[in-house]
């Protein structure tokens, strides 16, 4: 559903693989179970939306970025015009029926990686800071959740 979304709406497909047809489909499903794996890890609600690109991937809170392991990288991607600054972005890798939940940046803290020009994508090294802990992010969570 989130492809054929995109498709209709005329929303480009980004990152190395799901920029060709034949894997688009699969970049949807994988960044969706990324989401669902990011929910029940912190025990936040999963809206599941399709179309609606304005929201909070997972419980109104977090925006996740999931990376095939054995794809083009592992890195945490972000597009610069797609940063919600206050946001945490939480890496994920995946392989089905494995994910792993591997660190977190604030959306504006996206300038701490490498910009990709051709593709107006940075990338956030996955292997050193400054991704935070998981720890930090559910402090974050319980903070957030009693305001």
């Amino acid at each position: 559903r989130r492809q054929i979304s995109a498709m209709a709406s005329g929303r480009a497909n980004w990152g190395t693989l799901a920029s060709t047809e034949e894997f688009a489909f699969d970049h949807h499903i994988l960044g969706a179970m990324g989401e669902l794996a990011a929910a029940k890890a912190f025990n936040l609600f999963w809206p599941d939306n399709v179309g609606s690109i304005g929201g909070c991937d997972v419980g109104g809170v977090i925006e996740t970025r999931c990376r095939r392991i054995g794809g083009s990288g592992l890195d945490l991607a972000m597009r610069a015009h797609d940063a919600k600054p206050d946001k945490p972005y939480l890496l994920i890798h995946g392989r089905m029926p494995e994910f792993k939940l591997i660190g977190w940046i604030y959306g504006r803290e996206a300038s701490l990686g490498t910009l990709n020009k051709a593709t107006g994508i940075t990338f956030v090294p996955a292997t050193s800071p400054p991704l935070r802990s998981l720890d930090e992010l559910r402090a974050l969570i319980r903070q957030t959740e009693a305001a």
